[in-house]
């Protein structure tokens, strides 16, 4: 996609970092949805990796640094944004000896600090997964990483105010610019059918929405994803044949665009349980969700707490607790239509035009500064 902006004179043109479709990757898809939207305002030129369709594509080799400034030289591009998490599998550094993939991982992120600093044109990074905590040795490394790669950022996109507050900390310039929600045609339509989408982890607490159905016998619940982990996956099967839970369907394995669209739509409650409370993150699937118009029940953790609280679109609920989910989806069942107005408030805020627009606002603003210095 090649897009065009006129600003007084001067035309922009940025060069996009990420992933792309056909990759299998929700980062890859929202950026495409990004793209596409500021499609009638300015020039975007794709850099992507993997099996990334685009317009150039780059290897994380010893000539990436080189490469990337290549193509803004021949493009003379105005800004280079980085949509950026800094784990194996979304670098494609995985390994079947896990010490391989992490240290691998780990220059991959150097080089990247090392390309945003280097370029001589303004810089911006995306932060898809944010971790403050440093618990351990791994928490620490992918801290001081993530520190580096703001530091080494003209400015930094957060999508809530909580991930802001700790982006400042660290000295770096932030802006809040919420993940944008595209527009699906679905009448939604209040019923029992719970849906958890996603990529399966231990971090997802799963294991805890599959308990909560003990106390639902009245609600389906279907979870559809690819796992991470083939341990974790056998211990959700474990507990759904030990409660011998009916009313749980497990649907294990990448989900197509299109067969996720016959998911969202068969379903009118969305499920978010995550426990991992280190990563200030905002799902991808919830805004999958506030796009096919689904009221949620979401752990109140990081900024997924945030949002769901700040537009009233469902419940925020204490992580690690079945009772808790449980309660939360009798909640948003019982009063449907004051969560329905609130996700459609949501997805009004928050549409892919007007995300585009603050995007634009934000490239204008570091030119005009860059200009001046």
């Amino acid at each position: 996609y090649y897009l065009v902006i006129t600003m007084g004179k001067m035309r922009i043109k940025v060069g996009m970092i990420s992933k792309f479709p056909p990759e299998k990757s929700g980062t890859a898809i929202t950026t495409q949805y990004l793209v596409n939207a500021l499609n009638k305002k300015c020039k975007v030129v794709r850099i992507g990796f993997g099996n990334s369709n685009c317009e150039y594509k780059v290897k994380f080799s010893s000539n990436f640094i080189e490469d990337v400034r290549n193509i803004v030289e021949k493009e003379n591009l105005d800004v280079v944004h980085l949509q950026y998490t800094p784990s194996s599998r979304y670098l494609g550094q995985e390994n079947k000896i896990t010490i391989i993939g992490y240290l691998k991982s780990i220059m991959v992120n150097l080089e990247l600090a090392k390309l945003m600093s280097s370029l001589g044109i303004p810089t911006v990074l995306t932060i898809h997964d944010m971790h403050p905590s440093a618990k351990n040795l791994k928490q620490a490394i992918t801290k001081w990483l993530e520190k580096k790669m703001t530091l080494s950022s003209t400015a930094v996109i957060v999508h809530t105010m909580i991930q802001k507050g700790v982006i400042e900390k660290y000295g770096a310039k932030v802006v809040c610019i919420h993940h944008g929600v595209i527009s699906i045609n679905r009448k939604p339509v209040k019923g029992r059918g719970i849906l958890f989408f996603g990529l399966i982890s231990p971090t997802k607490g799963v294991e805890y929405l599959i308990e909560a159905m003990k106390y639902l016998p009245d609600f389906s619940l279907k979870i559809a994803g690819e796992p991470t982990d083939s341990r974790y996956a056998g211990k959700l099967k474990s507990i759904v044949s030990t409660n011998n839970l009916s009313n749980v369907e497990l649907s294990f394995g990448w989900v197509s665009e299109e067969d996720k669209d016959k998911l969202y739509r068969g379903y009118n409650i969305f499920a978010l349980p995550y426990t991992l409370t280190s990563r200030y993150i905002v799902s991808g699937a919830l805004h999958d969700a506030i796009a096919y118009s689904m009221p949620v029940v979401a752990t109140d953790i990081g900024g997924m707490g945030e949002m769901v609280k700040k537009f009233k679109c469902g419940v925020a609920v204490k992580p690690f607790s079945a009772e808790e989910l449980a309660s939360g989806f009798k909640e948003v069942h019982k009063n449907y239509r004051t969560y329905l107005n609130g996700v459609n408030k949501y997805g009004k805020d928050v549409s892919w035009v007007k995300i585009a627009e603050q995007h634009l606002k934000l490239y204008k603003d570091l030119i005009n500064k860059g200009r001046k210095v």
